[in-house]
């Protein structure tokens, strides 16, 4: 019995000491968060901890009333491995708020990328005010051995908001207010009765 005990614990010691292995993401990242109505927005999709990747596709949705994409480039993620790529930054389709199918692959018998970077680049300018989020559909990574690799797929925010008016201080507003009460009491003194 106290044999047991010992294997158990050496066990339970074991599975606390196992080092964490991150899941891999890939997310939004907006440049600035938010924007003024009539100004220009980037947007880069980044991965973060991915082991031997070989090939991605993504699709990309937004809000069409608040953003129109400009430009699409790929990252240079794959392109970090030196072997040649061959890829397409998607289909822009302005009036539905979509970027479709966009790709990169590596080609010829090479080892995947690991690690973390710049997967794509998107200027968007921005139309409206309003929020809009940029959500991922159609997501697949595979390794050089072509099995799919599991990646948590962030959705960005980015709001677009009109420049706020300063308000004037209510201290100015008073001013204002004895100031205009005190013409009307001269007017009222000087005026013959």
């Amino acid at each position: 019995m106290k044999k047991w005990k010992k294997l158990l614990g050496a066990a339970l010691l074991s599975a606390t000491c196992v080092q964490a292995w991150a899941v891999p993401t890939v997310s939004i990242t907006p440049t600035p968060a938010t924007a003024a109505p009539g100004s220009a927005l980037g947007v880069d999709v980044v991965v973060k901890d991915i082991a031997d990747l070989y090939i991605y596709q993504f699709s990309l949705a937004f809000n069409a009333a608040v953003l129109q994409a400009n430009s699409v480039s790929l990252g240079n993620f794959l392109d970090s491995s030196g072997a040649g790529t061959f890829g397409d930054p998607g289909v822009v389709d302005n009036a539905a708020g979509t970027i479709s199918f966009a790709f990169n692959t590596l080609l010829g018998p090479e080892p995947g990328v690991s690690g973390s970077g710049l997967l794509m680049h998107i200027d968007f300018d921005t139309l409206a005010a309003g929020v809009s989020a940029i959500v991922f559909s159609d997501v697949l990574f595979l390794d050089s051995q072509g099995r799919d690799i599991a990646v948590d797929s962030l959705a960005g925010t980015v709001t677009v908001a009109a420049a706020d008016v300063p308000e004037p201080t209510s201290l100015a507003l008073m001013a204002l207010g004895a100031a205009a009460a005190g013409a009307l009491r001269r007017r009222r003194a000087c005026s013959p009765a």
